[in-house]
């Protein structure tokens, strides 16, 4: 295998993650919205969890792909990045809402 290969194959495995963190951070921001709308402490405990693990894995996917973005310059990894990065300005907003006193809201 080429090094051209392997880094190919290294900005696909990058891609790849950033889009699974993604949609991690989608689901986990709908289950803090159930369970607020349910006003299940537990559920919303647990829910917060997932949002802050899938905000960590879109946090190390998106410096991955910085890394690649430097020796490469591609469309696909520039559109990855951008969605990561609003996965990740939304998964903040729902963290702070969620965060927040009912009353507040």
């Amino acid at each position: 295998m080429t090094q051209e290969e392997q880094h190919q194959m290294r900005e696909r495995h990058g891609v790849d993650n950033a889009e699974k963190a993604i949609q991690m951070v989608k689901y986990a921001e709908m289950e803090v919205k159930q369970a607020r709308e349910k006003s299940d402490p537990k559920r919303l405990q647990s829910a917060l969890g997932k949002l802050q693990n899938a905000q960590h894995m879109a946090d190390d996917a998106q410096a991955q792909l910085e890394e690649f973005d430097n020796l490469h310059h591609h469309q696909e990894l520039e559109q990855v990045q951008q969605q990561t990065h609003q996965s990740l300005q939304d998964a903040g907003i729902a963290l702070e809402e969620a965060l927040q006193p009912k009353q507040v809201r």
